[in-house]
């Protein structure tokens, strides 16, 4: 059912695509269905070249089936292949394929960063409440978690021994200072002064509040409890006691947390990180109050990124003076920013990303598209992308039907190779390896063999295992290529087989643990890699009678086989039966 659907998405645009191709290739339908003769003409005419209507990229030299679908060949109108891969199209063709081109401009790059994040606690607003005295709670008056308490409002009152003695002492040296009589002495005035001095410092230092020490030090005997206030303002989070607790010093009692002031930890993605910096101003809307908007600086950047969700974290600091901000509270975040005054952008849609490399076609007069090959920056909320380099302001770039253009541009390449002698006589595809490594000499040959060909059964072994799609034993398989391939490093070493043999094993080693989509995509490197190293030491016939190298037009990658038979592994099931053999390889008998 998915291919199907599939099908139906892409089969207009190959339609048209097939449409662009019937017209280059000159092949006309008659009414009555006979042949049309000049058809005929161009079929027998010498150097002809042969195409796919559905894969333009295959250039053959003689007629045939396409690898890759298995459709009848088509012959090529001669006069194709432009340099460079220009393209040229009648102006009423143009006109049916709905191009439309766009200028390019220059101007400040800017965006404006729409992020989702939480409202939290801010850290230095927190705070623990303990004391530095034992006792008894009597009576608890911060009872309720949540509840609201303001700067000097009572949290309880504890009964302690330690505190009866010292205000009694406080008590009897104010008694003590009031009896000196009129005549005593400046010395003793002075120490009478200094006991009531420290022992008011003693209940200071036990965190009761300077009024109640003086209204302490004026009464006639000590109070049986001692009121303790809170610190600062702000909501109770968390109560460790309740009425007829003991208390020890030191131990925590409450934590206090003002929400006058908030964080707002935004999840910024990863292509969003370079408009983000530190002391940017931000705009925070929240959905409980629809129309108010919060304004806050950002005030750090954590370092890391966050795996699983591929965003990291921009903290915000918003005051909340009115306190109907809740932690908790989900919140939507705009950053506006600036990356440049004076930058080339382009059109989002005239850029074509094959994943490796950035292509725009350039309109020129005449019906002419160039490909032109971009670095690229980043890109605004407008759809606007940032040209760092292959474009100039005041060209004109296709925005709409340039993947058509693409097609009949890399075919136009295809048939410049083709004549230019690049491709493989016969028509077959371009070799990653046109010029094979010489052979190592027959000593380091036959030492190595047994290594080499643990390393190669291992490569078939992962390449079947890719090209039927089974997820569970790749990771297996690529582990074992890669303890091969250890052991042919570490026989090779310092030898001329090392630098290959280190290649193939760290190639294994970067598809060990990967998800199997993974592994197909990253297979075309270790295949490069071990073709390059049984060039140089052919295999033995236990690992088979035959080697095959064959090649994907679509990936392109090349691979081996020990059996002809087309088995994918970039494609698995998807294009199982895409690809050709291009050359074999014999094994070694050794003497």
């Amino acid at each position: 059912m998915r291919k199907t659907w599939v099908y139906l998405l892409i089969a207009p645009a190959l339609t048209v695509a097939a449409f662009l191709v019937g017209r280059a290739t000159g092949i006309h339908s008659k009414k009555d269905g006979a042949q049309d003769p000049a058809a005929e003409e161009v079929e027998a005419a010498p150097g002809q070249l042969w195409t796919c209507g559905m894969h333009p990229q295959v250039i053959r030299k003689e007629p045939g089936i396409c690898p890759i679908c298995h459709m009848k060949l088509t012959p090529l109108r001669k006069g194709r292949g432009e340099a460079g891969g220009t393209v040229t199209i009648d102006p009423v063709v143009v006109q049916n394929m709905g191009l439309r081109v766009s200028e390019v401009t220059r101007g400040p790059l800017t965006t404006r960063l729409r992020a989702a994040g939480y409202l939290r606690e801010a850290q230095p607003a927190q705070r623990d409440f303990s004391l530095k005295v034992g006792g008894w709670v009597e009576k608890l008056h911060a009872h309720t978690d949540g509840m609201h308490l303001r700067k000097g409002e009572p949290l309880l009152e504890l009964y302690s021994p330690s505190l009866l003695t010292a205000q009694e002492e406080l008590i009897a040296a104010r008694r003590a200072l009031e009896a000196l009589p009129s005549d005593a002495g400046p010395a003793v005035r002075r120490e009478a002064e200094a006991l009531l001095e420290t022992a008011k410092q003693k209940l200071l230092l036990w965190d009761l509040a300077p009024e109640d020490v003086q209204a302490i030090s004026a009464e006639k005997q000590a109070r049986p409890t001692i009121t303790f206030q809170s610190p600062m303002q702000g909501h109770l989070i968390e109560r460790l006691v309740v009425e007829g607790s003991s208390v020890e010093p030191g131990q925590k009692l409450f934590r206090i947390v003002d929400h006058s002031t908030l964080w707002l930890d935004a999840q910024i993605y990863e292509q969003q990180m370079p408009f983000v910096s530190m002391g940017q101003t931000a705009t925070a809307r929240v959905a409980a109050f629809p129309g108010k908007s919060w304004q806050g600086s950002i005030i750090f950047i954590h370092p890391h990124m966050s795996e699983a969700t591929r965003t990291a974290t921009a903290r915000i600091q918003v005051e909340n003076s009115g306190l109907i901000l809740k932690p908790g509270m989900y919140a939507t975040v705009e950053i506006e920013s600036r990356l440049s005054e004076e930058a080339v952008l382009v059109p989002r849609s005239a850029v074509i990303d094959t994943g490796v490399r950035q292509i725009a076609f350039v309109a020129r007069e005449g019906g002419r598209f160039d490909p032109r090959e971009l670095r690229v920056g980043a890109e605004n909320d407008e759809g606007l992308l940032e040209v760092v380099e292959g474009l100039k302001a005041g060209e004109r770039v296709v925005v709409s039907g340039q993947f058509l253009l693409d097609v009949e541009s890399r075919t136009q390449e295809a048939i410049q190779k083709l004549l230019s002698g690049e491709l493989l006589s016969g028509g077959h595809p371009p070799s990653t390896a046109q010029t094979p490594p010489p052979l190592v000499e027959l000593e380091v040959r036959e030492r190595l063999r047994p290594e080499v060909d643990g390393v190669l059964s291992r490569y078939l072994e992962l390449s079947r295992v890719l090209s039927s799609d089974d997820e569970k034993k790749a990771p297996e398989s690529a582990a074992a290529l890669a303890n091969a391939a250890r052991a042919l490093v570490e026989k090779a070493a310092r030898g001329p087989l090392q630098a290959p043999a280190e290649e193939v094993h760290r190639r294994a080693r970067a598809l060990s643990g990967q998800p199997l989509k993974e592994s197909q995509k990253s297979f075309k490197p270790l295949s490069d890699a071990v073709i390059s190293l049984v060039a140089r030491v052919p295999p033995s016939s236990a690992v088979g009678e035959k080697l095959y190298v064959l090649h994907c037009p679509m990936f392109p990658g090349e691979w081996l086989q020990a059996d002809p038979r087309v088995a994918n592994p970039f494609y698995g099931g998807e294009m199982l039966e895409c690809g050709e053999v291009v050359r074999t390889i014999q094994p070694e008998t050794g003497r």
